[in-house]
């Protein structure tokens, strides 16, 4: 999958990761949590995702599809996409 979908115009319309996150997002993200002073881990731990700290990773590093399950509450969580937080 292409990182970018450009327009006829050669301008971007769309920035997303191999797993269809915003890329613009997913960087909004990590800057949230460093302007915040937290680790991924102890953003995991204070969200519920204490177990999952690895998931978390993949999913701000923009390797997870996020659909399903913890991964699509992580997602959420993190304002990575729009939906929300399921009983997994």
């Amino acid at each position: 999958m292409q990182a970018d979908s450009v327009a006829s115009k050669g301008s971007v319309t769309n920035r997303s990761a191999g797993c269809g996150l915003d890329l613009d997002r997913l960087a909004a993200a990590r800057k949230k949590l460093d302007a915040m002073g937290l680790s991924q881990k102890a953003w995991a731990e204070q969200n519920g995702f204490g177990e999952n700290y690895g998931l978390v990773r993949q999913v701000l590093a923009g390797n997870q599809r996020c659909l399903t399950g913890i991964s699509h509450n992580i997602a959420v969580k993190l304002g990575l996409k729009d939906g929300e937080v399921s009983n997994v």
